[in-house]
């Protein structure tokens, strides 16, 4: 059989080229010119470039520091070894694969200016997935959440997954969106959170955060309530915006509301797709100068207090005045509440001769637990 090893070989409108086996040796170049087809009745061997806007008739196997490149059609059957690698274009095009296409090397997807302008391989049969996925900005685009781009097309499946696939915001998905393809999808999360604490001082509750990296983040919103189910907006602090070095920042909630305070971060996105995104939920319990606390308020199921020793009873009361339930106090108590109807009741403590120390207002909401 004979072998017909090609070094820089223009194969241009007017040749076509009829040989058993081809082989690209390492450094060297196989060109196919538009309009071209070069048919082989064995495999190309593939250790240099295939590179051209032809068509390579035959099966193609892509060797160890191998590259398949620009806007060709392989009729046959494509194996990209371990080492090897499939780029479309020399900046955006589409390769065609008419038969099946096994990757254990690497497939190098450019983007451009926006997410619609991506590189494309086209695959009529089985597409068996493997090896590397890489993906390169071929200009300045940035993606935006959301943002995807179906680049592989198979006519018959998607068989397996890639071993390494693109870092974030990137995320890798098959079947996507349709049985058969494979989809480049951008998920930006404007602020990665290093912390979030709260303490209270000197009658104030002080908030503070840090971010290693932002990415078109606007602002925090910062958020408070009283049973990290119902909340309400107490602030906003203006985001550095675009950083990749870790940030600083703190909030004072001046008016902490008596018992626990329950806060949260929310990191609001300035593209227009107003992305959000929550920091974990944090507490702060605040203690003003009171004989008794009750929290949380409102609360759906579960009450607790803190009292002094002059406490030794709670009662609980509805609107109309009657009594519901009478708990002699020891220590610090919890009442399960979550089968008391929806509403208000009050909080009644008492000392040791039945004296009436004070009373709270409390909230009942919610189907309990």
């Amino acid at each position: 059989m004979k072998n017909i090893c090609l070094y820089i070989i223009m194969v241009m409108s007017f040749l076509s080229a009829n040989a058993q086996v081809v082989t690209v040796e390492s450094g060297a170049t196989l060109f196919i010119g538009d309009g071209v087809t070069v048919t082989a009745e064995d495999t190309a061997n593939i250790s240099g470039t295939l590179h051209g806007k032809g068509t390579w008739s035959g099966v193609v196997t892509i060797k160890t520091g191998g590259k398949l490149s620009g806007k060709l059609s392989i009729t046959g059957n494509l194996l990209n070894e371990a080492g090897g690698t499939v780029a479309p274009g020399n900046s955006i095009d589409t390769i065609t694969i008419t038969g099946d296409f096994t990757n254990a090397g690497t497939i190098e997807i450019e983007i451009g200016s926006t997410i619609d302008t991506i590189d494309v391989i086209n695959v009529s049969g089985t597409f068996n997935a493997g090896g590397t996925l890489s993906q390169v900005n071929f200009s300045s685009y940035a993606p935006s959440n959301g943002d995807e781009a179906n680049f592989l097309n198979s006519g018959a499946a998607v068989m397996g997954t890639f071993s390494t696939t693109p870092s974030a915001p990137w995320m890798t998905e098959y079947d996507n969106p349709a049985s058969g393809d494979v989809t480049l999808k951008a998920v930006v999360v404007p602020v990665e959170l290093l912390t979030f604490t709260g303490k209270a001082i000197e009658g104030s509750t002080w908030l503070m955060w840090q971010t290693a990296s932002e990415i078109n983040a606007d602002r925090f919103e910062i958020e408070r309530s009283t049973d990290s189910r119902n909340w309400e907006l107490i602030g906003t602090i203006k985001a550095v915006g675009n950083s990749v070095d870790i940030q600083y920042y703190e909030f004072m909630d001046a008016t902490p509301l008596h018992g626990i305070n329950y806060y949260r971060l929310r990191q609001v996105d300035m593209g227009t797709n107003g992305l959000v995104d929550y920091s974990d939920i944090i507490s702060v319990r605040f203690h003003k100068d009171s004989p008794f606390m009750v929290y949380p308020n409102p609360t759906a199921d579960i009450l607790y207090f803190e009292y002094n020793d002059e406490v030794t009873k709670v009662e609980i009361w509805n609107t109309t005045g009657t009594l519901l339930q009478s708990i002699n106090m020891h220590s610090q108590q919890e009442i399960d509440v979550s089968n008391y109807s929806n509403g208000v009741y009050f909080i009644r403590f008492l000392n040791k001769d039945n004296i009436l120390l004070g009373q709270e207002k409390v909230i009942k909401f919610g189907v309990g637990r």
